[in-house]
């Protein structure tokens, strides 16, 4: 009983996050808090996260862990190729052995 509620959380603590053509061994695990934020990207190709884990074309042995606090505050993008990222972790074309925090 405790294995399946455990792979359920597991499961519902991806939710927030993507992981684009890479290679996962290990955790990621989401943890952010996020209270009375505003996330605005506007323009063409930009981009707002907040409290978010984006992995993309990567190799991942380890654990990454996202544990932010956002409160009471405005992530915002404004104009062409312009990224907005708080409280977030990306990763993009990396190799990471160990532990990201």
């Amino acid at each position: 009983m405790f294995r399946k509620l455990m792979i359920i959380c597991v499961v519902v603590m991806f939710a927030s996050s993507s992981y684009a053509a890479s290679n996962i061994k290990g955790v990621v695990l989401n943890k952010s808090n996020v209270k009375n934020a505003a996330n605005v990207a506007i323009g063409q190709n930009n981009t707002a996260k907040v409290g978010s884990i984006g992995i993309k074309n990567s190799n991942v042995k380890g654990v990454v862990l996202n544990k932010s606090n956002v409160k009471n505050a405005a992530n915002v993008a404004i104009g062409q190729g312009n990224k907005a990222n708080m409280g977030s972790i990306n990763i993009n074309r990396a190799n990471v052995k160990g532990v990201v925090l």
